[in-house]
């Protein structure tokens, strides 16, 4: 009795390093995870929603994005159209034992916007994007705020 080599996996759950600041993902990397590895922080796109329902991802980041309102320093998850929607929530953790959760209202908001210190920024930051229909992205994640401020709704419809 022996073992096959079996099914390759080369292509799922593969690890990409981002260090532009855009990058858009392809509906052939379901599965993956990317590193964000950009001081200046990332927009992400996820791929149209006549992908493949069950398509998903993960992004984490790797380095403290510094975020300073009004300085252009984002890290974004946005949707490849308008009225796209995201579902789900995101925890948010600041210093001082400050937290919250903030949902995604399903009916408007199709990006995650993280442009304000108080919203996140800092590394270890992830998220789960995963197709769950036509229209209708299910984020879920956990930011971290750099310094001691109240976690505010990083939600936007912009």
């Amino acid at each position: 009795m022996g073992f096959n080599a079996g099914h390759s996996h080369r292509k799922i759950h593969q690890v990409i390093e981002v260090t532009a600041t855009t990058y858009t993902i392809t509906p052939d990397q379901s599965g993956f995870t990317f590193i964000q590895n950009n001081a200046s922080g990332c927009t992400f796109t996820l791929p149209a929603d006549t992908t493949e329902v069950g398509f998903h991802c993960k992004i984490v980041t790797k380095i403290n994005i510094g975020i300073h309102g009004g300085l252009g320093r984002i890290f974004k998850i946005s949707t490849a159209g308008d009225g796209q929607l995201m579902l789900g929530s995101v925890a948010i953790v600041g210093g001082g034992a400050k937290q919250d959760v903030f949902t995604a209202n399903g009916s408007s908001h199709d990006n995650m916007l993280i442009d304000h210190p108080a919203e996140g920024g800092g590394p270890g930051m992830w998220f789960n994007c995963t197709l769950v229909g036509v229209d209708k992205w299910h984020i879920h994640g956990h930011a971290h705020v750099v310094g001691g401020a109240a976690p505010t709704n990083p939600w936007s419809n912009s």
